[in-house]
């Protein structure tokens, strides 16, 4: 929408060569109000554009006469229509470009038949005209006629009288009559020299005296002649200013043959009216292509492509599967595709997945129409009972289906290879186009070509430039046979194009912090550094987007090391973390490689029964589950059969058995075997990890009743370490200050005494910390839950999730049952439970008051009751 808009708001199209001057019904639009008008119609699921071109446009108020034309309309389709226009004068006949939103007064989908679109409105429109302008005089049709007499395209005399030749029983044009009207006779002989012409082409012959045939090949051959002929004047130039001895029409079919690789030399409007763009490129293979572009041949880019990129005109055909087809695949049952089950699963989907203005009756109706037209062609199975058995390898046989292939529309598609000029991709740290043209040996090809044209020899030269950079870098060598590049040659780059924008990055964000902290030294903290020096604890000083494509944030910590450490995270950084860190919170960074197993190896382990794992088990079971608990868009069925894939993929490497009713016998040190083989570790897999050590600034987490960050900075001596030391940054200096806060603190609580070497915490200081946290979050939740329940008495607690409380140590649960109730922490799902009842029970040798590091509640068994059926959650 916002590119068709665009064009046609384009700059010189008013009548004077200004800007364009968009309006509506109510009068111009302003800028502001045309970017809500596109903001309005983003969401629509179509969008009707119109272009009207009155024959007399030059002599019409194109602004009052489209108002009228569009007023016309809505009384025509009884509804208010919400539409932009802006009239275009820079061409021979002046005209409107028309853009109306898909939704009616009410908000539904507005529906305007092809008979309207091609009949109806080209009537109102004339009608229009005509009680404007008046008829048409016989001096005005025979001057418009005469214009096109000796024009090389096919024009609208032609039509005319290919209309008269079909309406004949003869099927021939009378044209041989003399008339006595002196105007009639005119337009014979304008007839009869329009007719010689064509017959000079081979498109028309007199069969008689007077009577002429044109032939069928006629309308298209006349159209190839005037794209020919505008191709010619729009090449001539870039031929000559190339040295190359020919240009060539770049379309499907020749580009399916031969993709063309090039620069753009120029691009322009094929045709002002429709707003088709042509492109021009300097093709490598010395010729100069000329390429018309649809809507869609650059829709896939964030940017089209500007004069001077390097550029690939290729064809693409769309896949004959559509999403449609995917979802239905993704909700088999039993090979069979349920409707009615699916309908159920959408109306429980947030509205927003929803396509704009579906509902989820509409949503399921599309699926529905896609079967059933899938099934006239043969490729499911339409059941008595509305549902639809479905082959699992239907996408690959649509793709084969020679019936659809011919449906599919092919179009040229454009791809920007590089942007800017090629000298200057000579000298990019990172991947480039010359890379590959280096890699494939077209240095040595150009070398030996006699005669290059202009866009030849900027690619030699840019490949030779490219050539040294490469060998200064120490990437590549040039050998008598060509240039060859480094084994590792991308990861390489890569590395360097990495740490190229970072170090520009790193330098720019951290000179604040390093004023800020009086301190000398900002580091970059990556996985491999942090691997090799160890982690970094710190404060957070800031945080922000690293990458806008990836989502990829940045996070700066003023380490307790005096050093400022710049770290980028990844999707995986804070994942395991309840919420993520923020500015002011203690954290620690370091270099974290995940386990080889997954998810599905513990899901499987704990559904072993004496070592075996039955799929049919574990999908009866998760089909009892609440569906929110599946992952995604998945499926009982295809959830277990993720399961089953792991399983194989286990069994093909020795770890499990593959029995012979489709079990599995697995070791019950399953996680243990798979991460310790080392065909399945991969290095590649560390990235830098965050840890929240204490959340909020350091002296407020002085204060705090709990086991905290600083009590373990006690505990190794850190207090008399950073009074030691001679300079401070500011953080440091924060640090101490909390160290030594904290010491106060504990000492009134009784908890630590002073010493001459230092602090020393008091005898089973974890488990008294942990029960003074515990006994003030119970004392304030009293007066609202009912009476506490000490766990270490009871054991075992049943009860409903009421709330999760954030306590200084982590998130907790708050479980109630009859006035009672118990705070636990909120561990093994067990913050996904509001409002559902659970079974918690410390483990044997367990003591809610240990550390809180340690395991200190297992769920022997966790059910979760929904509508009074259990749904046989179990934590063991």
């Amino acid at each position: 929408m916002q590119r068709h808009v665009d064009y046609a708001q384009r700059h010189g199209v008013d009548k004077d060569g200004g800007p364009a001057r968009p309006f509506t019904d109510t009068g111009e639009l302003t800028r502001e109000q045309t970017s809500q008008f596109v903001d309005r119609a983003e969401p629509d699921r179509h969008s009707f554009r119109f272009i009207v071109s009155p024959e007399d446009g030059a002599s019409l108020n194109l602004e009052g006469y489209t108002r009228a034309l569009m007023q016309q309309m809505e009384q025509d389709l009884g509804t208010k229509l919400d539409w932009m226009a802006v009239a275009h004068h820079d061409t021979d006949n002046p005209h409107v470009h028309i853009i109306v939103r898909g939704v009616d007064d009410k908000g539904g989908d507005l529906v305007i038949s092809r008979d309207y679109i091609s009949n109806g409105m080209r009537e109102r429109a004339r009608e229009l005209a005509t009680r404007e302008l008046g008829y048409r005089s016989d001096i005005d049709i025979y001057r418009s006629a005469a214009k096109e007499v000796t024009q090389e395209r096919w024009t609208g005399l032609d039509a005319s009288m290919l209309r008269e030749q079909q309406s004949r029983e003869s099927g021939l044009i009378h044209a041989g009559k003399v008339h006595a009207d002196p105007f009639r006779n005119a337009q014979r002989q304008l007839r009869l020299q329009r007719l010689a012409i064509l017959r000079d082409h081979g498109l028309a012959t007199e069969q008689m005296p007077g009577r002429w045939k044109i032939h069928a090949n006629a309308p298209e051959a006349m159209r190839a002649m005037a794209q020919e002929r505008r191709l010619a004047t729009e090449l001539k130039p870039h031929i000559d200013a190339e040295r190359s001895r020919r240009g060539l029409l770049a379309d499907k079919d020749s580009l399916k043959a031969a993709p063309v690789q090039g620069v753009i030399l120029d691009r322009g409007f094929a045709d002002k009216l429709s707003g088709t763009e042509y492109i021009i490129v300097g093709g490598f293979d010395g010729q100069v292509h000329y390429a018309t572009l649809s809507m869609h041949s650059e829709r896939h880019m964030p940017e089209r492509g500007r004069i001077g990129d390097t550029v690939e005109l290729g064809t693409y055909t769309p896949p004959a599967a559509t999403s449609a087809d995917k979802n239905v695949l993704r909700r088999l049952k039993s090979g069979v595709y349920l409707p009615d089950a699916h309908l159920a699963e959408v109306k429980a989907w947030d509205p927003k997945r929803l396509p704009a203005n579906a509902t989820p009756e509409s949503y399921i109706d599309a699926h529905v129409n896609r079967m059933e037209a899938l099934a006239s062609r043969g490729h499911v199975t339409k059941l008595p009972d509305g549902t639809f058995r479905v082959p699992a390898d239907l996408l690959a046989r649509l793709d084969g289906d020679p019936a659809i292939a011919r449906d599919k529309n092919s179009f040229v598609r454009l791809d920007v290879k590089a942007q800017g000029s090629l000298n200057r991709q000579s000298q990019v740290i990172g991947r480039t186009f010359l890379d590959d043209q280096l890699a494939a040996g077209r240095l040595e090809q150009l070398k030996n070509t006699t005669i290059r044209t202009r866009t030849q020899m900027q690619l030699l030269d840019a490949l030779e430039a490219r050539a040294d950079r490469l060998v200064d870098l120490q990437l590549a060598q040039r050998t008598p046979a060509g240039v060859r590049l480094k084994a590792g040659f991308d990861d390489e780059l890569r590395d360097m194009e990495r740490a190229m924008v970072q170090k520009h990055q790193v330098a720019g964000l951290l000179k604040p912090h390093l004023r800020a902290e009086r301190s000398q030294s900002g580091r970059l903290a990556d996985e491999k550094s942090l691997e090799t020096s160890g982690p970094v604890q710190g404060v957070i000083l800031d945080r922000g987007q690293a990458d806008k494509r990836s989502g990829a944030e940045y996070v700066i910590v003023a380490g307790f090391d005096g050093q400022v450490h710049y770290a980028t995270l990844s999707a995986p950084s804070e994942r395991h973390l309840v919420e993520r860190g923020q500015i002011s919170d203690t954290v620690t960074l370091y270099s974290y490689t995940p386990p080889v197993a997954t998810a599905a190896d513990k899901n499987v382990l704990r559904r072993l029964q004496d070592e075996i794992y039955s799929p049919e088990a574990h999908l009866e079971e998760v089909k009892e589950w609440d569906p929110k608990r599946l992952p995604g868009n998945a499926t009982p069925e295809s959830y277990i059969e993720a399961h089953v894939r792991r399983m194989d993929a286990l069994a093909h490497r020795g770890h499990v058995t593959k029995l012979e009713d489709g079990t599995f016998q697995v070791p019950a040190d399953l996680v243990e075997r798979v991460n310790a083989d080392p065909t399945l570790s991969d290095p590649k897999r560390a990235f830098v990890r965050l840890d929240v050590l204490g959340k909020g600034p350091l002296p407020q987490q002085s204060q705090v009743i709990a086991r905290t960050f600083l009590d373990e900075q006690l505990a190794a001596g850190r207090l008399e370490q950073m009074k030691g030391a001679t300079s401070r940054t500011r953080t440091q200096a924060q640090f101490l200050e909390a160290l030594e806060a904290r010491t106060d603190r504990l000492v009134a609580l009784r908890m630590a005494e002073r010493t001459p070497v230092g602090v020393r915490l008091k005898a089973g200081f974890d488990e008294d910390m942990r029960g003074m946290e515990l006994g003030e979050a119970q004392k304030r939740l009293a007066s609202k839950y009912g009476q506490p329940v000490n766990l270490d008495v009871a054991r075992r607690f049943q009860g409903t999730v009421e709330a999760i409380e954030n306590l200084p140590s982590g998130p907790h649960a708050v479980i109630v049952q009859n006035g009672t109730f118990a705070v636990v922490p909120a561990k093994d799902g067990l913050q996904g439970q509001l409002g559902n009842t659970v079974a918690v029970q410390l483990a044997k040798g367990q003591s809610m008051n240990q550390s809180f590091q340690s395991v200190r509640i297992r769920f022997a068994a966790m059910d979760v009751l929904d509508k009074g059926k259990s749904l046989g959650l179990t934590r063991s």
